[in-house]
C-alpha cells in the first residue's frame, strides 16, 4: 500500500515509553518537544531509565518491574516498547504477567521485523495493538527536532491502534505505509538490502578500486558520486529508466571480461557480480534491451 496522508491536529497523548535506547530516547525527546506528555520511562535498571530521562527532558524514571501501569486516562495512553527485537516478547510478557488493567490504551512497538501479534499477551487487558517501525538509522539518540522528517513508517496492527500510531507519525511530519502482519519480515528484508546490505556492495566495488591502486579515501569519493546519482536518477525515473551500463546495452565482451578479471580478487567478489548482474539482465529485458545479447550474458553469468 502507498505512503497515505497522516492525520494532523491538536490529539495529545499520555506516552510511556519502555525500553529507552537509542529510538526510544529519541521518539520521547521529540515527541515531548511536540506536546506530548511522557509520563514515565521503563529500563533494565534506574540508572539507564535516569539517564533516558534527562535526555528526553521528561518522564519518571523507573525499570520494568516498577513501572506505574495504572494509566488514568486510558484513551489517550500510549506505551510504547522500544527495546531491541529480541526483547520485545519478553517485555510484553512481564508486563502481561503484572496484570494491567488496559481498556482502550495503546500499545506500539517500533520493530521492523516483527508484527503486532507479539503483543498478543497485552490483548485480555483491553490494550489496542500495534507496530510502527521507521526507515531510518538511528545511530545515536537524537535531538534534532527536523531528523524524521519525511522519513517513512510502515504501521500494521489494529485500527484502533493505528490512528494513534498516526496520530504519532503525522506530528512528527513522516509519511506512512500499512503492511499486513504476515508481510513483516519481508519488509524488513527489503530495509536490510537497502539500508544494511548496501554498505557491504560499495565495501566490494571500493576494494575493487582499491585492487587497482586507488587510495581508500578516493575510492570512496568517486564511487559516492556514482551512487548518488544514480539513486537519484532512480528516485525520479525509477529503476528502469535509471538502468545504465553494458548489460542495459547488452554488452557481451565487456561483461565476460569483468568476470575473468575478478578471479584475482576473492571469490565472494565475483559471486556478488554474478548474482546482482543476473537482476541487472531481468531489468534490462523490460527496459528494451537485446534479447539475444542479454541471453549470451546470462549464459556467462550462470557459467
Amino acid at each position: 500500500m502507498g505512503a497515505q496522508a497522516l492525520p494532523v491536529g491538536p490529539v495529545s497523548y499520555d506516552l510511556a515509553i519502555v525500553g529507552a535506547g537509542r529510538v526510544g530516547q529519541t521518539l520521547g525527546r521529540l515527541l515531548a518537544a511536540l506536546g506530548h506528555r511522557i509520563t514515565w520511562v521503563a529500563c533494565r535498571t534506574h540508572a539507564a531509565a535516569e539517564q533516558a530521562v534527562r535526555f528526553i527532558g521528561a518522564g519518571l524514571p523507573t525499570t520494568y518491574e516498577a513501572a506505574p501501569l495504572h494509566l488514568p486516562a486510558p484513551s489517550r495512553s500510549v506505551v510504547c516498547i522500544t527495546t531491541p527485537d529480541q526483547a520485545i516478547v519478553a517485555t510484553a510478557t512481564l508486563l502481561a504477567q503484572r496484570g494491567p488493567v488496559w481498556p482502550g490504551v495503546t500499545v506500539l512497538h517500533c520493530s521492523g521485523a516483527l508484527s503486532s501479534t507479539v503483543l498478543h499477551l497485552l490483548h485480555p487487558a483491553g490494550a489496542h495493538l500495534a507496530s510502527m517501525h521507521p526507515l531510518h538509522a538511528f545511530g545515536t539518540a537524537i535531538d534534532d527536532p527536523e531528523v524524521l522528517r519525511g522519513v517513512h513508517w510502515c504501521i500494521e496492527g489494529d485500527e484502533a491502534a493505528k490512528r494513534v500510531a498516526r496520530h504519532l507519525i503525522g506530528a512528527l511530519h513522516g509519511q506512512v505505509s500499512e503492511i499486513e502482519p504476515e508481510h513483516k519480515i519481508l519488509y524488513h528484508a527489503a530495509a536490510a538490502v537497502a539500508g544494511n546490505q548496501i554498505t557491504a556492495l560499495m565495501s566490494v566495488a571500493f576494494a575493487i578500486l582499491e585492487h587497482c591502486g586507488i587510495a581508500p579515501d578516493q575510492a570512496r569519493a568517486m564511487l559516492i558520486r556514482l551512487s548518488a546519482g544514480v539513486l537519484q536518477r532512480m528516485q525520479a525515473e525509477g529503476e528502469i529508466v535509471a538502468l545504465a551500463g553494458p548489460i542495459s546495452r547488452g554488452d557481451v565482451a565487456t561483461v565476460a571480461q569483468h568476470i575473468e578479471h575478478l578471479h584475482v580478487l576473492p571469490p565472494v567478489y565475483g559471486a556478488v557480480y554474478r548474482s546482482l548482474s543476473q537482476v541487472l539482465v531481468t531489468l534490462a529485458q523490460r527496459k528494451g534491451a537485446p534479447q539475444e545479447a542479454l541471453a549470451a550474458i546470462m549464459q556467462i553469468l550462470q557459467a
